[in-house]
C-alpha cells in the first residue's frame, strides 16, 4: 500500500479549510498584527526594496596620504613668548618638520604638530628633579632612595638630596624639560598648520561581489590641473580628495585654535555605499564623514602629545615635546549586488512572517472558546456557539430561492 500513498503525493493536492468567525475582537487583532508586521518589515528594509534581493559585500582597501604646507613664526614678537629663549621657536616650518610620519602609517593615519616645547642641549649627567612630584621632595639624603624611579620622575634617584631646593638628585638628561608652553595666553605656536592640506588616495575593491570591482576616490577623468586647484568642500566639491586640515576640524564641530594648543584626535571616514546593479554600477564615490574621537572636555590627560629627540653628538641632544592633532583615516561601507539566493531566502522569510497573524488569532480564538464555558464570559467576545465556530464558509451562504 505504500506505493499508493507515494503516488497520491504526486497526484493529489489538499487545501486547508477556511472558517468564518463573527468576532470584532479577532478581526481587529488580526488587522493590527498585519499592519504591525508590514511596518516592521518595511522598517527593517529602510524603505529600500533593493534590500530584498541584493546581498552585501564588505569593502576592502588601502590608503596613502601626502601632506603639503608651510608656515613661519618669524613675525612673532618676543613679548608674546613665556620662555627665556624665543629664538628657538622663530623659524620657518614645512610638512617635513611637522607631519609624523611624513608618509602616514599603514592605514594613512598621521599627526600634524600644532604646538611644541623645545629643551636644547641636553647632556647626560646629574641634576635636581624639577617637576612637581611630592615623591621627589626631600630634606635629607635618606629621603631619596637610590635607584628609585617612576612615571612622574625625570630620571633615576641617586640617593642625594639638594637641601636648598628640597629636591632629590636625578641621573638623567640635563637640564630637565620645562612644563611651560612657549606662547603666553594658552595659545598654539603652530596654529597655521590649519592651512596645510592632505591628499587622500584610497583604492578599494569588493571581492565578494566581483573580482573586477575596483574603485578610487579620485575620478578617473580628473586632470593634474584639477588636483592642483580643487579643495574639498562639503556640499560644493564633495569628490575632491584634497582636504584642508582646519576645515576637517571645523566640519567636526570644533575650533582649530582651541584644539591646537594641547592636541586632539579626529577621524576622517571614507564611507563607500555602492550599487552594482543598474545604469550607475560603474559610478561609485565615498562619502566623507568627520568626527572628533577623544573627549573634548577632559580634565585629566587632555589632548595628544609625544616626545622625540635630535642628537647632535654622542652625549648631546635636543628634546622636543610635540602637541598635535592625530587624524585617523577609516575606510568603511559596502557594495550591493543582485543575488538569487538572497531573494529566495527573503521571500520565504516574509511568508513565514505574515503567518504570524493567523497563528496568534487562532490561539486567541481557542482561548476565548475556553472562557465562554464560564457564566461571566458568555455574553462577551462575540458568538462562539458550536454552529458558528465550525460552519464552513460555503455552507453559510444563502441557498438560491425556489422557483
Amino acid at each position: 500500500m505504500l506505493h499508493h500513498h507515494i503516488a497520491r503525493c504526486f497526484t493529489t493536492y489538499s487545501t486547508s479549510r477556511q472558517i468564518q468567525i463573527k468576532s470584532t475582537l479577532l478581526a481587529v487583532t488580526y488587522l493590527i498584527l498585519v499592519a504591525t508586521v508590514w511596518v516592521a518589515y518595511l522598517t527593517s528594509l529602510d524603505l529600500n526594496i533593493k534590500n530584498v534581493y541584493q546581498r552585501s559585500c564588505p569593502v576592502q582597501g588601502a590608503v596613502t596620504i601626502k601632506v603639503k604646507g608651510q608656515l613661519s613664526t618669524l613675525d612673532l614678537d618676543d613679548s608674546e613668548f613665556s620662555v627665556a629663549d624665543s629664538s628657538l621657536y622663530k623659524r620657518t616650518f614645512d610638512a617635513a618638520d611637522l607631519i609624523y610620519p611624513p608618509f602616514g602609517e599603514d592605514d594613512g593615519t598621521f599627526v600634524a604638530v600644532t604646538n611644541l616645547l623645545i629643551t636644547p642641549n641636553q647632556t647626560r649627567g646629574r641634576c635636581p628633579q624639577t617637576t612637581d612630584s611630592a615623591k621627589a621632595k626631600c630634606t635629607l639624603d635618606k629621603d631619596c632612595v637610590k635607584g628609585k624611579t617612576g612615571p612622574s620622575y625625570d630620571g633615576v634617584l641617586t640617593g642625594k638630596c639638594f637641601k636648598d631646593s628640597g629636591q632629590c638628585e636625578m641621573s638623567s638628561w640635563c637640564p630637565v624639560e620645562s612644563s611651560s608652553l612657549p606662547l603666553k595666553g594658552n595659545r598654539a605656536l603652530l596654529k597655521d598648520v590649519a592651512n596645510f592640506t592632505v591628499l587622500i588616495k584610497n583604492s578599494v575593491e569588493f571581492p565578494e561581489c566581483g573580482k573586477d570591482l575596483h574603485y578610487r576616490n579620485i575620478k578617473n577623468k580628473s586632470s593634474s590641473d584639477y588636483l592642483e586647484k580643487c579643495l574639498h568642500s562639503v556640499g560644493e566639491d564633495d569628490h575632491c580628495p584634497i582636504l584642508r586640515l582646519g576645515d576637517v576640524v571645523t566640519w567636526s564641530g570644533e575650533d582649530f585654535s582651541k584644539v591646537a594648543t594641547l592636541g586632539a584626535l579626529f577621524k576622517i571616514e571614507l564611507k563607500w555605499e555602492c550599487d552594482f546593479d543598474g545604469l550607475t554600477s560603474n559610478v561609485c564615490f565615498p562619502k566623507y564623514i568627520f568626527e572628533r574621537m577623544d573627549e573634548a572636555n577632559s580634565s585629566i590627560a587632555p589632548g595628544f602629545n609625544f616626545r622625540t629627540s635630535f642628537y647632535h653628538e654622542e652625549n648631546r641632544r635636543t628634546l622636543v615635546k610635540m602637541y598635535g592633532i592625530k587624524f585617523l583615516i577609516v575606510v568603511s561601507g559596502q557594495g550591493k549586488k543582485f543575488d538569487f539566493l538572497q531573494l529566495v531566502l527573503a521571500f520565504g522569510a516574509n511568508i513565514a512572517l505574515f503567518d504570524l497573524a493567523p497563528l496568534v488569532c487562532d490561539t486567541l480564538f481557542h482561548f476565548l472558546c475556553y472562557l465562554k464555558r464560564f457564566t461571566p464570559f458568555k455574553k462577551h467576545f462575540g458568538d462562539f456557539s458550536s454552529k458558528a465556530r465550525y460552519a464552513d464558509r460555503s455552507l453559510a451562504e444563502d441557498e438560491p430561492e425556489q422557483g
